[in-house]
């Protein structure tokens, strides 16, 4: 009877240890894809790299295209590119001459809600055309800012700002 007891009792507890810290460590690698076209282009945008990323980490790499061309223009439109609907969920504008010399690291915003990203922008980075491909930052958005209000304005019934009354003495209370 108590070995049974055992059996039914401990076996479990001890494949809930076991199973603990696969549960805790949370191997989810969301990917999002970076678009880039020229500025002044409406043409469609080319894949510039794929970011991988540990949204409870914060952790991100980026894997350069391999057919991805810098436009010609001074400036390059970067960002979130929705093929189906055919428009930009989000853009930056880059100068074209830091993307090249590795300037500028990818950001990758996440929305406080959930591991989604909301939007991608640009950083300054370390230089050099190895730290392009691995520069890359993952933050999380937290709650917007709230409004200051102040204290209400209290009207008199003829619709104006009443007076304070002056303050008494020492002798007059």
């Amino acid at each position: 009877m108590l070995s049974s007891l055992l059996t039914r009792i401990i076996q479990p507890l001890l494949l809930l240890l076991l199973l603990l810290p696969l549960t805790l460590a949370n191997p989810e690698t969301r990917t999002v894809a970076i678009h880039i076209a020229d500025a002044a282009s409406t043409s469609a945008p080319s894949l510039y790299g794929t970011v991988s990323y540990n949204p409870s980490t914060l952790q991100g790499s980026m894997a350069a295209a391999a057919a991805a061309t810098l436009p010609r223009s001074p400036f390059a439109k970067l960002g979130l590119y929705d093929a189906s609907a055919r428009r930009w969920r989000n853009a930056v504008r880059a100068p074209t001459d830091a993307l090249r010399r590795g300037a500028l690291c990818v950001v990758v915003y996440l929305g406080a809600d959930g591991p989604e990203p909301r939007y991608v922008g640009l950083a300054e980075g370390e230089q050099g055309a190895a730290a392009a491909s691995a520069c890359v930052k993952v933050v999380r958005g937290g709650p917007g800012p709230e409004p200051v209000l102040n204290r209400p304005v209290v009207l008199s019934e003829d619709g104006k700002v009443p007076e304070p009354e002056p303050e008494r003495t020492f002798l007059q209370k």
